[in-house]
C-alpha cells in the first residue's frame, strides 16, 4: 500500500531521469502553438504620437505637479468623453466600433513627453485610420482643455488685481495693473465674485491641463505592412507549457504501468 503512495520526491526524480521526454514534449507542444497561430486571423496594429512639451521658463513645477500634469493629459486622452467622439467619427466613416472595442483594442503608452497611442485591428487600413481619428480627437480636446487653462490664467490675474483694490495695495511689479478708481467696495466685491466663480468653471473645464503645456499630433499612423506577433509567442509558451504537464504525466504513468 505505502509503494503506491504519491511520493512528489520521487515523482521528480523520475522526470529528472526521463527528461529527454520532457524537453521533446515542451518542443512538440511549443510547434503546435506556433502552427496554431497560422490558422489565426492576422491583427495589425498602427501607432500615431502625440507629443507633451511644458515651458519651464514661465512657471517652475514639482515632480509631484509634474507628474500630475501629465496623468491628466492621459485622462483626457482615454476619457469616455473622446472615447464617444472617437466611435461617433469612426461610424460615420465606415468604420464599425463600439465602447468594448474602444476598450479592448486601443492602447496608450507614455513615454516621458511622448505619447504613443496604438490601435489593433484585423483590418490594416482601419487600424490605421482609427489610429489617426483617435489622435486627432486627442490632440483637439487637449488642446481645448488648455484653452480653458489659459482663461484660468488670465481671471487668476484680474482676481489678484481686484484683491490688491480691495485691499488698497499697489500691484507687484510686473503684475497686470487694473484700473479701479471709481469703483465703489461693493463693486469690487460684486466683480470679485463674478471673476472666482468664473475661475472656478475655467479651472474644471481646463480638467487638471496647465497653461504652459502644449500638444501637439507629431506622428500620424500609417497602414501596418505585417500583423503583429504578440499571439504567436503567446501561443508557443502555451503549447510548451502544456507539453510539460503531459510530459510529467507520461513519465509517471510509464513508471506506474512498469511496475505492474
Amino acid at each position: 500500500m505505502n509503494n503506491q503512495e504519491l511520493s512528489l520526491y520521487n515523482s521528480v526524480e523520475r522526470v529528472l531521469t526521463r527528461w529527454w521526454i520532457v524537453v521533446a514534449l515542451m518542443v512538440v507542444g511549443g510547434l503546435i502553438g506556433w502552427s496554431v497561430h497560422f490558422f489565426l486571423l492576422p491583427v495589425y496594429e498602427a501607432k500615431a504620437i502625440i507629443t507633451i512639451n511644458m515651458d519651464f521658463t514661465k512657471r517652475d513645477l514639482t515632480q509631484f505637479e509634474e507628474d500630475t500634469a501629465f496623468n491628466a493629459a492621459s485622462a483626457i486622452i482615454t476619457s469616455p468623453s473622446v472615447m464617444n467622439i472617437v466611435i461617433a467619427d469612426a461610424q460615420v466613416k465606415g468604420y464599425s466600433i463600439n465602447p468594448s472595442g474602444f476598450l479592448r483594442d486601443f492602447y496608450i503608452e507614455g513615454k516621458q513627453s511622448v505619447w504613443e497611442l496604438r490601435v489593433r485591428d484585423r483590418d490594416q487600413n482601419a487600424a490605421a485610420a482609427l489610429t489617426n481619428i483617435w489622435a486627432q480627437e486627442s490632440t483637439d480636446a487637449l488642446n481645448g482643455a488648455l484653452t480653458h487653462a489659459l482663461q484660468a490664467d488670465q481671471i487668476l490675474a484680474q482676481v489678484a488685481g481686484l484683491e490688491n483694490c480691495l485691499a488698497g495695495v499697489a500691484p507687484q511689479v510686473g503684475a497686470p495693473q487694473l484700473d479701479c478708481k471709481g469703483l465703489s467696495q461693493d463693486a469690487l466685491q460684486a466683480m470679485l465674485k463674478d471673476q472666482n466663480a468664473a475661475l472656478v468653471i475655467e479651472k474644471g473645464s481646463s480638467l487638471g491641463i496647465i497653461s504652459i503645456m502644449t500638444f501637439t499630433l507629431t506622428g500620424l499612423a500609417v497602414v501596418p505592412e505585417t500583423p503583429v506577433l504578440y499571439e504567436q509567442g503567446r501561443l508557443v509558451l502555451a503549447g510548451a507549457f502544456i507539453g510539460l504537464l503531459v510530459s510529467i504525466w507520461v513519465v509517471n504513468s510509464l513508471k506506474v504501468s512498469r511496475h505492474v
